[in-house]
């Protein structure tokens, strides 16, 4: 049994009759009467009980019909994911982020990537900024958003835009309600940050 076989028989169920399927497919009626012979042959057992005035359904045939109309349908969207993927305009995307980087405006921007690209197959994963990068290395990840640039040569980079960053210290801390000059200011005290 072939796909051809399928797309014939789900052609004479829903036209009713061997010539309808005939025309539907652009095949001569004893075209379509044998390629369903062979059908019938390959399955032991008549899809269609012939009549006067054209085929009807076997039990068998009953049976078969939604799921030959399932297989047809999956290999048709099997077929659109790879003229997508010929054109560029599909499949996966796998993106590795730094979790602190997957706020609200990552959100947004992946939202209106779904909405413009809707075949492509969009998946994200948070990691610290050395297995984002693994990630990419490994082809576990399609891009990765990480903070610093990763000096590797085997991985291209772009800065995206510039993150602001606030110090913050306890109340009682010497600094604390004082404006700092410079960040040689801060150069003794202890940081507490996420590993690179």
């Amino acid at each position: 049994m072939d796909t051809e076989a399928l797309r014939t028989f789900v052609a004479v169920a829903r036209t009713g009759g061997f010539s309808g399927a005939g025309q539907r497919l652009g095949r001569s009626q004893p075209a379509i009467s044998r390629r369903i012979a062979l059908l019938e042959e390959a399955l032991q057992m008549p899809v269609f009980e012939r009549l006067p005035s054209g085929v009807v359904l076997s039990q068998a045939g009953v049976a078969l019909l939604p799921h030959a109309e399932r297989v047809l349908a999956a290999l048709e969207d099997a077929l659109a994911a790879m003229r997508d993927l010929r054109a560029g305009d599909g499949g996966p995307v796998s993106i590795a982020v730094v979790g602190t980087l997957a706020g609200a405006e990552l959100t947004q921007a992946l939202k209106r990537f779904a909405h413009n690209f809707p075949t492509v197959a969009l998946t994200l994963r948070t990691a610290t900024s050395a297995q984002v990068s693994d990630l990419v290395r490994r082809g576990e990840a399609t891009l990765g958003l990480r903070y610093f640039e990763d000096p590797s040569p085997d991985l291209e980079h772009r800065a995206c835009k510039p993150e602001d960053l606030v110090v913050i210290c306890a109340p009682e801390h010497r600094l604390a309600r004082r404006a700092v000059a410079s960040l040689a200011d801060l150069k003794a005290e202890p940081w507490l940050g996420f590993p690179p």
